[in-house]
């Protein structure tokens, strides 16, 4: 069974009392847990969207959050806001830049990991809805639980995580919110600080049973100018699972990330 070292536990790799190296850093950052303070900002390109087959661009910020509330308590704030270009609607002939629905997730996570080396999250999840009327928002507000586990040992991050969102309030004439994610990672991060990463970002839905798996793999690169921490990554994107009107074949993504790295 893949174990954590438990001479380095991996949430303590940035905290010995010296200023973080770039290859502590970038394993924190692999890390949906790590201890550091992260503001990431991703663009993610997809073509063939729907059947009208049109392109988007969504530029998302990202920010994760880690709060210490005792000495055996860490509160985990995750933050996706997108904004959303659709390529021309065909009845219409205008293109759409519209606020998509924000997701809010909290983790509440214990300081130390279990005796295998898994660290392990639980909390609430939340869905706003970014407007009453338009065709990107989905109109609604959710809530629903939200859950992740990570393992470190060596070079390599591995874990998951996974939400469930129920419809709160919105009427419309679309499916009500019934939403399932999980998302399983794996990561490898170099002496070099560069991190090689494949996760997928699985959705269900369950009032139409539609399912739609993008398969992302990323490189990362955390350097450090003037003592503050970054990292630049990109990669290409699979959908292995197309739904109705999504995205099919491949895609992109840029994300460029301010990371300030605390002694703990």
């Amino acid at each position: 069974m893949f174990t954590a070292p438990r001479d380095e536990p991996p949430d303590r790799r940035v905290a010995d009392g010296a200023p973080p190296s770039p290859e502590a850093v970038a394993k924190e950052f692999a890390n949906p847990l790590g201890r550091i303070q992260r503001f990431p900002v991703q663009f993610d390109w997809d073509g063939d969207v729907g059947p009208d087959d049109r392109d988007r661009g969504v530029l998302s910020f990202e920010p994760v959050i880690a709060l210490p509330l005792s000495e055996s308590l860490f509160l985990y704030s995750q933050t996706k806001a997108p904004i959303v270009y659709r390529e021309k609607e065909p009845t219409t002939g205008e293109d759409e830049i519209e606020l998509g629905d924000v997701l809010q997730n909290f983790y509440f996570t214990p300081n130390d990991p279990t005796d295998a080396g898994w660290t392990l999250g639980l909390g609430p999840a939340i869905q706003i809805p970014a407007s009453e009327e338009g065709p990107i928002s989905s109109t609604q507000s959710g809530f629903g639980p939200a859950g992740i586990a990570v393992i470190q040992g060596g070079p390599f991050t591995i874990g998951a995580q996974a939400t469930h969102l129920w419809r709160l309030t919105g009427e419309n004439d679309r499916d009500d919110l019934n939403r399932t994610t999980f998302e399983p990672f794996l990561a490898f991060t170099t002496p070099g600080a560069l991190t090689l990463s494949l996760n997928a970002e699985s959705v269900y839905d369950w009032s139409s049973d539609d399912l739609a798996v993008p398969l992302n793999l990323e490189a990362t690169q955390v350097f450090e100018i003037f003592d503050q921490f970054f990292s630049v990554g990109g990669g290409v994107r699979y959908w292995a699972e197309e739904s109705d009107d999504g995205p099919e074949g491949f895609g992109a993504r840029i994300v460029v990330s301010v990371i300030f790295a605390p002694k703990l």
